[in-house]
């Protein structure tokens, strides 16, 4: 299984934090991110090779340090398409997709903001996908986030199952009325660590508060920390 994330450039990326943090802070937040992404992906035994869809230059430091850290055994290859968005990310998913051989024959489409995924989520959306699988039609296996009835994650066989639909108002339901017309057999998982991206200001407050681990837990505690300081002086 293949894993595609779509990264944003860091200096216009999470504009709706910009009330609370400043573009520098957002710059390192993404950072954390994708790290703690990479990290779950790279220890999941299930994902063979990482494709990151991107024209950001910044993304090479990160992955060197993440290939330094734990699962780094669990990747053929990293590769940094350079593709702008260009204002449609579907459109740049599609054709990363179609690019790909034949041996990608799935596809999980994860983005950068959902640092609370363990290796565990990526694996039950591996079972999950497979026991659909076996019907033998096209199938695709859909994690819903519970914020805005979007969709933060997709699995899908090839050739794609699906007309993507990120960014689009309600695109769970736009996902599922898809996998309707293509005949696409399709499956809502909700995983605790996927269902909920860091997109505003209480999202921080959410998993600064929680039983986390990893980058983006260790800065944004240090982040509260730093204003109490600043409160208390």
């Amino acid at each position: 299984m293949w894993a595609l994330l779509p990264v944003k450039r860091f200096a216009t990326g999470k504009s709706r934090l910009s009330a609370v943090l400043t573009p520098q802070q957002r710059h390192e937040l993404t950072c954390h991110m994708l790290s703690d992404v990479l990290s779950a992906l790279r220890q999941a035994a299930c994902i063979d090779t990482i494709v990151i869809l991107s024209d950001e230059p910044g993304i090479a430091p990160i992955l060197w340090a993440t290939a330094a850290g734990r699962g780094g055994e669990r990747l053929s290859h990293v590769e940094r398409r350079r593709e702008r968005y260009q204002g449609d990310v579907n459109r740049s998913l599609t054709a990363a997709i179609a690019e790909m051989p034949a041996s990608a024959d799935r596809i999980l489409i994860i983005p950068a903001d959902v640092p609370a995924v363990a290796p565990a989520d990526i694996e039950a959306l591996s079972c999950a996908h497979e026991r659909l699988a076996r019907r033998g039609t096209p199938s695709v296996v859909l994690v819903p986030a519970v914020a805005d009835r979007g969709t933060n994650a997709v699995l899908t066989s090839r050739p794609l199952a699906i007309e993507l639909q990120f960014g689009a108002r309600h695109s769970l339901a736009r996902h599922l009325e898809s996998a309707r017309r293509t005949g696409a057999a399709a499956q809502v998982l909700a995983r605790p660590g996927l269902t909920r991206d860091i997109d505003r200001p209480d999202d921080l407050d959410w998993f600064a508060g929680g039983a986390f681990t990893g980058d983006t837990a260790a800065y944004l505690r240090r982040m509260q920390v730093q204003r109490m300081e600043c409160a208390a002086s």
